[in-house]
C-alpha cells in the first residue's frame, strides 16, 4: 500500500540527522551516500553493507 509506505518513510529516522559521520578502518571518511535504505518488518533501516559480493566490515559504533 503506497499510503503506508509514505507514512512509514515520513515517520522514519532521516539519515542526515541519524548518521553524523563515519570512518573506514583505513582512516578514510565514508559518506552518507554509502548508507542504503533497507525495509524490514520493523520499518526503515539504514545499512552500509548491502552488497553480498563485496562486503564491508564495520568494527564499531559510537560517538565521533
Amino acid at each position: 500500500d503506497m499510503d503506508a509506505k509514505i507514512f512509514l518513510r515520513n515517520a522514519a529516522h532521516w539519515k542526515r540527522k541519524l548518521i553524523l559521520g563515519c570512518t573506514w578502518p583505513n582512516g578514510t571518511s565514508c559518506s552518507i551516500r554509502d548508507f542504503k535504505e533497507v525495509w524490514t518488518l520493523t520499518g526503515l533501516c539504514w545499512a552500509i553493507n548491502t552488497d553480498p559480493m563485496n562486503p564491508l566490515h564495520v568494527y564499531g559504533a559510537g560517538r565521533i
